[in-house]
């Protein structure tokens, strides 16, 4: 749901899954096998941005956005800084 806290990632493996905007008036996206959903809600601000309902039957898998978190905190600034040009989020310079 928009708002609550991401706190996993979903690696869509079986079936269909359609994102639609906060208010679900929009589909934004169509998320089939082998695709991710939240990353970009995680990373961009760790909260959902979107409503995901399945199109029948759909199996996921569930990767936990702590342990992303963790990795991504141990990646060189330069590699961060790349990821948060693609993702479209802010560059925070650390000193």
């Amino acid at each position: 749901m928009q708002g609550m806290p991401v706190t996993s990632i979903f690696l869509v493996v079986r079936g269909t899954l359609l994102n639609f905007s906060a208010d679900g008036a929009q589909l934004k996206r169509w998320v089939g096998p082998q695709q991710i959903v939240g990353i970009n809600d995680a990373l961009v601000g760790g909260t959902w941005q979107s409503l995901g309902i399945a199109h029948g039957p759909l199996d996921m898998v569930a990767f936990s956005f702590e342990s992303l978190q963790a990795a991504l905190g141990k990646i060189p600034s330069g590699h961060r800084a790349l990821l948060n040009e693609l993702i479209g989020a802010p560059v925070v310079q650390q000193s």
